[in-house]
């Protein structure tokens, strides 16, 4: 349901065009996103776990009941709740992020796309690049706390310095590569060698940030 987040410095490279998480959409900013999707509006059928939602895709004129159902990923400072009618981030537009399967109350087995939230145009200039960059770090930070916190296992401030630690080590690797002039050859090296190095400093990756 996730993609490595560490395919997110790709994009920094030179011409580099790829959609990676909300970062850039693999369109110049003149076209839309091809992997957007018509969906814009959804009614909640049913609250899940970590946050996520079975949700119907809403028509035009608000109906929404027997049609596509779908699970809803989380979006930063909306809890969703049964009945729910949910729109889009602003800027963003839906996409298919795999499949999630689940059981219904008469015990089938119901296979459903996953929605989440990405930039329906790319970046006009490289300071709105950033800002979604950074934008996307804070989300993914947020995320991971949250996911830490619902084990009482990793419940814990180890748990959520590591959160930070991670994040941080990506900030760091991104301010790099854009602050200083780096081959094509180096940015991917630096790249190429990012997981391991974070790994080394803060600890296994968290499922999930894979």
């Amino acid at each position: 349901m996730k993609k490595t987040i560490f395919t997110l410095m790709l994009f920094v490279s030179a011409c580099s065009n790829i959609s990676q998480v909300g970062i850039l959409g693999n369109v110049n900013n003149s076209e839309r996103n091809k992997a957007c999707m018509d969906m814009t509006q959804f009614k909640v059928l049913q609250v899940v776990e970590d946050g996520h939602a079975l949700a119907f895709e809403c028509n035009d004129g608000d109906y929404c009941y027997n049609n596509t159902v779908v699970l809803l990923t989380p979006q930063k400072g909306i809890d969703y709740y049964d009945d729910m009618i949910v729109g889009l981030p602003d800027e963003k537009c839906a996409i298919q992020d795999g499949v999630y399967r689940y059981e219904t109350k008469n015990k089938s087995i119901k296979t459903v796309p996953v929605i989440r939230y990405d930039y329906e145009y790319a970046p006009k200039d490289d300071t709105e690049k950033d800002k979604r960059f950074h934008e996307t770090m804070n989300d993914l930070r947020d995320g991971c706390k949250a996911y830490m916190a619902q084990d009482k296992k990793t419940n814990n401030e180890k748990s959520m310095k590591k959160c930070d630690c991670i994040i941080d080590g990506i900030v760091t690797e991104y301010n790099e590569i854009n602050t200083k002039e780096v081959t094509d050859a180096e940015a991917d090296k630096i790249i190429n060698n990012m997981q391991s190095k974070i790994e080394k400093k803060c600890g296994k990756i968290p499922d999930y940030l894979k």
